[in-house]
Parts: structure tokens; C-alpha cells; sequence
């Protein structure tokens, strides 16, 4: 027996709030390199930013004042701003103030990009998840495996169970359509039995 492809999405790997504030309560800003992981993961968990497009931000790109940052040629080539959060921006203030200068040791230019690995260079989907993602998570010790993209998904959920307005997720996220937001939406079955419960109309009528 075969399922639709979208349905598949069920099965992707979501963070609870409460193992994402354990993750973050874990990633202390002790040196450099630890100071840049909890910005990027702050960053990916404020605003569920694409990896692609993290990976991409320059600088000039965020507004630490405004709290936001405005990423540029998005999917579709679209630009967007994106709120970030005063804990996201906070982190990302710390890593510029006394973080990315490290990264900087040896490189003769900047390459301007916001986040750089230990040797000066910009990050990719593959390196970042190997060099950030995979370290950070080993500290909690999931029982699930975890990439960038997670925080995507968890992130919508998370919203969406905290009453956001499905209009404004697919705004933060950069999506054309709701269609391509409501794949990124993970209901716990558990959620989805108590609202089929209390509002199916079939089920107010007790046998």
C-alpha cells in the first residue's frame, strides 16, 4: 500500500518547545564558537528561517535595533523582512561584538557574510548541519535526529498551537500559498483527537 507524498511530512522529526529551551539552556556562550552556535540556532528557532537563506545573510542584512532581519532573493527570487526577537538578536549582537572576528583569524578579506565557519568561510546546507546542528544537539542528547530544517517545521507548529493566525506563519516563513504552509504544520495526534472531541458535531451528541 502506497500514501501520498505530502502525508510523508507526518513522519518528519519535530521539536517540543520544551526540548528546544532545553537545547537552547544547554548551548552556553562560553568562547566564540559556542557564542556563534547559539545565535544560529536562536535565529533558525525565532523566525524559521531556510537554511539556504541563513546561510546567505550578510551583515548589512540585520537590523539589530528593529529586531529584524531582511533576507534577499528569497525562494522565487522573493526578498522579505523577518522579525527575529530580542533573544535572537541578542545572540546575534554578541556573536558580531565578540565572536566573528575569530572566525576572521588568517583571511585576508571579509567575505561579508553573517555567520562563518571556524575557518572564515560561509556556511552551506551541508556544513552547517554537520558543523553546528550535529554538535549542539549532541549536548541534549535527542532521541531523534535533527537538522536545520526541523526547526522549520517545529517552529510553525509551535505557532500554530499558540493560536497564530495561519496567515501570518506563511508570511513568516516566505510561503506564496497556504497550501505550502499547511505541509509544514505538524499536529499531534493527541491535539488532533481533543479538538475532534470537543468539536465534531457528531461528537457532542453522547451515546
Amino acid at each position: 500500500m502506497t500514501f501520498p507524498k505530502d502525508e510523508q511530512r507526518l513522519t518528519r522529526n519535530i521539536i517540543s518547545e520544551k526540548e528546544v529551551f532545553a537545547l537552547l539552556e544547554n548551548l552556553k556562550p562560553r568562547d566564540p564558537r559556542a557564542i556563534r552556535n547559539r545565535a544560529i540556532v536562536e535565529l533558525f528557532y525565532s523566525c524559521g528561517i531556510r537554511t539556504s537563506e541563513l546561510c546567505n545573510l550578510r551583515v548589512q542584512d540585520v537590523d539589530l535595533k528593529e529586531q529584524t532581519i531582511t533576507v534577499l532573493k528569497g525562494k522565487g527570487n522573493k526578498s522579505r523582512i523577518i522579525p527575529i526577537g530580542q533573544y535572537a538578536s541578542y545572540y546575534i549582537g554578541l556573536y558580531l561584538e565578540k565572536a566573528r572576528k575569530h572566525m576572521l583569524k588568517g583571511k585576508r578579506e571579509d567575505p561579508g557574510y553573517l555567520f562563518l565557519s571556524q575557518r572564515g568561510n560561509p556556511f552551506n546546507k551541508s556544513t552547517i548541519n554537520k558543523s553546528v546542528i550535529r554538535s549542539v544537539t549532541k549536548m541534549v542528547k535527542l532521541q531523534k535526529p535533527i537538522s536545520c530544517y526541523t526547526f522549520r517545521h517545529s517552529v510553525a507548529t509551535h505557532l500554530l498551537k499558540n493560536k497564530v493566525d495561519i496567515m501570518y506563519i506563511a508570511s513568516l516563513l516566505g510561503h506564496a500559498s497556504l497550501r505550502a504552509t499547511q505541509k509544514y504544520l505538524h499536529v499531534e495526534i493527541s491535539d488532533l483527537k481533543r479538538m475532534h472531541s470537543l468539536y465534531h458535531p457528531r461528537e457532542k451528541h453522547i451515546l
